[in-house]
Order: C-alpha cells, then structure tokens, then sequence
C-alpha cells in the first residue's frame, strides 16, 4: 500500500533526457527566430514565399551560427560606415541626419526609386554625390513605431535565454552534470546575442 502523500512534493534531483531536450530546443527556436532579421519582401512575395525564406535562413543558423554573426558584424561595421558618409555629404540639420536604424533600413529595402527598384545606402549616396537625388531626412522615428510588435517576443526570448543561460553556469559552478546539447545551445544563444 503506497502512503498518500499530500501538499509540496519536490522534483526528482536527476534531471530527464527530455527535460534537456525540450529545454535546448525551445532556447534555440526561440532564439534563432528573433535573431533573424529579414529583408522588407519584394512587391511580388507573397506570404508564403517570405516564410519559406525565413525558415531557410533559420536552418542556416542552425547550421552555420557563426557565419550568420559573423554576417551581422559585417553589416553593422559596414553600415554604420556608410552613415557616416551620408552624414557628411548632408545637409541636413542634426535632427535629420541619419541613424543606424535608417542605414540598417535602407540596405533591407525599405527606400525604392519610383520604378520599383530598392537602393541601399550606397545607392544613395552615389545618387546624392551625383545631384541626382536631395538628401532624405532620418524615418528613424517612423521605422521604431512600426517596430513595436517584436518587442514581446524580444522579452520571451530573453528571459528564456537568460534563465537557460543561468542555469546552465548555476550547474557548471555546482561541478553538475552538462550535456553536450546544453553547451552547445549555450554557444546558439551568445552568437544569437552577437547576431
């Protein structure tokens, strides 16, 4: 006869392979997902061809983590360059000067000739050094708000890498076991962090 037990019963001290598993696998989705930051689809994409493009790119982050973060530093470092120059062939007052965000905008679409044709940053300063176009004053303001709906799922993947995280260092500073799937996942989420 088993004893009823009643009120606060702990959890089991050894942990399960699915528990592990389950664990790594909604870090890395949820991480992988928010990492990524597609370009604005074309007037001829349709929904469905935008996710597909966006499951394949979260597949190569799955395969290739470090060539995608290694990818984002190199549109930062080359973006923010870019801004810079724009700023000072500008002559724009300092509150229309380009921001990052602007840049960042640009090279994913988001200004288009009237023909239909996205140009990216040095696009844009090719065509100002010409005479070609005047220069186009910071949307910095107009491209947050249209930004806001991610910042939930931002805070998820947050608060979920960061409790995966802790845990992961709380075992390791306790001489407790690791898995290989958890040191690999702990890797995922500083590249993702990087990205």
């Amino acid at each position: 006869m088993t004893p009823d037990i009643r009120g606060f019963v702990p959890e089991p001290s050894v942990r399960g392979t699915m528990g592990i598993l389950w664990s790594c696998l909604l870090t890395l989705i949820i991480c992988i997902w928010t990492s990524i930051h597609m370009n604005i689809p074309s007037l001829f994409d349709d929904s469905r061809q935008t996710l597909f493009r966006r499951v394949g790119v979260a597949l190569l982050t799955i395969l290739l983590p470090e060539i995608i973060a290694a990818r984002a530093i190199d549109d930062f470092v080359s973006t923010r360059s870019d801004v810079k120059l724009l700023n000072t062939l500008s002559t724009l007052s300092s509150q229309e000067k380009w921001t990052i965000t602007d840049g960042f905008y640009a090279n994913m679409g988001g200004f288009v000739l009237e023909d239909k044709c996205p140009i990216i940053t040095k696009d844009i300063i090719r065509l100002m050094k010409h005479k070609y176009i005047a220069p186009i004053p910071s949307t910095t303001t107009v491209i947050m708000d249209k930004s806001k709906a991610d910042g939930l799922v931002n805070g998820l993947a947050c608060l979920q890498a960061t409790w995966f995280v802790v845990q992961f260092f709380a075992r390791f500073a306790q001489n407790l076991p690791i898995s290989t799937l958890e040191l690999s996942t702990v890797a995922y989420v500083f590249l993702t962090v990087i990205t």
